[in-house]
């Protein structure tokens, strides 16, 4: 049986911040910093589980929302951390944002 394999090729870290908030005119707000972790394995056979795990730091406030993204699957996951087997075949660009 032939297998396939997945490469994750890049990751690509994004961050949103926004300065219109109130409070923002006294210093404004800083973006939060989003990291990636690790995605694991990084060449995967089609169907098998991948690990994404990543965190985000907010230095005036808290992280409320995370999004990982493939520009191959679209939305792959909400959470910090999560595992899916549910990628499609061929390369992925991963985004990771908070």
């Amino acid at each position: 049986m032939k297998s396939v394999l997945i490469p994750v090729f890049v990751i690509l870290v994004m961050t949103v911040g926004c300065t219109c908030l109130p409070g923002s005119l006294s210093g404004g707000n800083q973006p939060p910093a989003a990291y990636i972790d690790s995605i694991s394995p990084a060449d995967a056979s089609l169907g098998e589980a991948v690990s994404f795990q990543g965190h985000g730091t907010d230095a005036d406030g808290d992280v409320v929302a995370y999004r990982w993204r493939s520009d191959v699957d679209g939305d792959l996951g909400t959470m910090g951390s999560f595992e899916t087997s549910s990628l499609s075949a061929g390369a992925h660009v991963v985004y990771f944002k908070v």
